[in-house]
């Protein structure tokens, strides 16, 4: 499979951009090219074959993030909703990503729920990348 020509690389630095604000799971492998893509002066690397690897990621994951790969049809996702008051950060039980679901404990400011674990680890990778969120506390 080639990169799609008719996708900009605009479009696709916003798909990064927006799968960088969420808690999907990536691979081992996606999440170090994520972070190589973070560190990376844009405007020289998208390659044919970066290009061919981000598509792949936004087949894969655009569902979830609210950002479907253009020409999809609006499929709703396979996970189904947390639970009102669940946290909405995403596990993997079996080799299924789903919502961990547990009490929540904190939200964000983009209204992102989480249990005192996940909003834990969240804010500690942000602070080892190098970034901050703030968490308050979620009342149901």
């Amino acid at each position: 499979m080639n990169f799609d020509p008719t996708i900009t690389n605009a479009q696709r630095t916003d798909f990064m951009q927006r799968l960088g604000g969420t808690d999907v799971l990536l691979t081992d492998w996606e999440q170090r090219f994520y972070d190589n893509w973070a560190r990376a002066p844009l405007a020289s690397w998208y390659s044919d074959g970066r290009k061919k690897s981000i598509e792949a990621m936004w087949r894969k994951y655009g569902m979830l993030i609210g950002r479907p790969f253009p020409g999809t049809s609006a499929v709703p996702p396979s996970i189904p909703p947390a639970d009102a008051d669940g946290c909405e950060f995403f596990v993997k039980l079996d080799g299924v990503q789903q919502h961990c679901n547990a009490p929540a404990i904190w939200i964000n400011k983009n209204k992102f729920r989480y249990c005192d674990p996940h909003g834990e680890a969240v804010q500690k990778d942000l602070r080892r990348r190098g970034g901050h969120m703030e968490l308050r506390p979620f009342t149901s």
